[in-house]
């Protein structure tokens, strides 16, 4: 059986530091959403981070602005409002699988790729799933799973993730769990290991 997911990333990447206690509560009544559980978890453990000098999970009060949920949140609405401007028809094709205004954004890539929470109708913050955006193309990919299970699964289990570039962590990233897809380039919905 394999550990839970945050304890297989803080084995593989122990926080640098320790992190400062939030007040969860406050923040949730303040940004108006619940968050997930793994989330809160990550933040409580690693505050600030950053994987592989590419991938950095946004956080309530960050060391910019750039960094922080509100912040991000604000660019994501106003980014929400272009796709369906301008591509509102592709709402549920492979170009654009989820809804823009189901979307809040978690984390983001060096690459500039945004990492989103697919905030479903009616669904609690814990089923949350993660929706990927390709920085340079129409292209998203999908993870059924949180996001303590997605960094495991791209950090420690080598999970390509098609929407990102092809070497992350100064490493080739290797086909690992991805499946589906739509047999366009591009698309692909990214699962979990098993036990994951």
């Amino acid at each position: 059986m394999r550990a839970d997911p945050l304890d297989r990333l803080l084995a593989a990447y122990p926080p640098l530091r320790p992190a400062p206690q939030r007040d969860w509560a406050a923040f949730e009544e303040r940004f108006g959403h619940r968050l997930p559980a793994d989330y809160k978890a990550f933040v409580d453990a690693y505050g600030h981070a950053r994987f592989g000098e590419f991938l950095t999970v946004y956080v309530p009060d960050g060391v910019s602005q750039f960094v922080e949920l509100d912040t991000q949140r604000a660019f994501a609405g106003l980014k929400a409002e272009y796709l369906l401007e301008t591509e509102g028809e592709l709402v549920g094709t492979p170009d654009l699988p989820v809804h823009p205004r189901e979307l809040l954004p978690v984390a983001g890539t060096a690459h500039g790729n945004s990492v989103y929470w697919h905030a479903s109708p009616g669904a609690a913050p814990d089923a949350w799933t993660i929706a990927v955006d390709q920085a340079r193309g129409g292209a998203w990919s999908l993870f059924d799973g949180g996001i303590v299970a997605f960094l495991v699964a791209v950090f420690v289990d080598g999970l390509r993730v098609t929407a990102f570039p092809d070497r992350v962590d100064g490493r080739e990233t290797p086909d690992a769990s991805v499946s589906g897809g739509t047999g366009r380039p591009g698309t692909a919905t990214c699962t979990p290991p098993p036990g994951g």
